[in-house]
């Protein structure tokens, strides 16, 4: 299973962040929407990642509840059918909440 560390911060000058990142980037940001679905399921957490080109991606991932520096295993899956896939996870095991983000990305 693929893994990844999730670190969060807080910027207090996001601006001049923004500019040192497009430095090394050698592009300005794009930005991008997505939604973020999640359902209640038992053990992990799942969730429906909705984009801004209408695709649609499931992740199920498992990651500790702390702060700092969080390590996390996850699987991806991009069906063919995500509303149907969406229909039949929300009858097995419910919504838990729903979240619009926008963001920036560089490079």
């Amino acid at each position: 299973m693929p893994a990844n560390i999730e670190v969060k911060v807080r910027l207090h000058r996001p601006e001049e962040m923004a500019a040192r990142v497009r430095e090394v980037a050698g592009e300005p940001a794009r930005v991008f929407s997505q939604e973020d679905v999640f359902f209640q399921v038992p053990r992990g957490r799942l969730k429906m990642r909705l984009e801004s080109d209408s695709q649609a991606e499931f992740i199920y991932y498992q990651r500790a509840d702390k702060p700092g520096p969080r390590f996390s295993s996850y699987f991806r899956y991009r069906p063919s059918n995500a509303v149907e896939v969406e229909a039949e996870l929300s009858c097995l095991f419910g919504r838990k909440v729903s979240s619009r983000r926008h963001e920036n990305c560089f490079g």
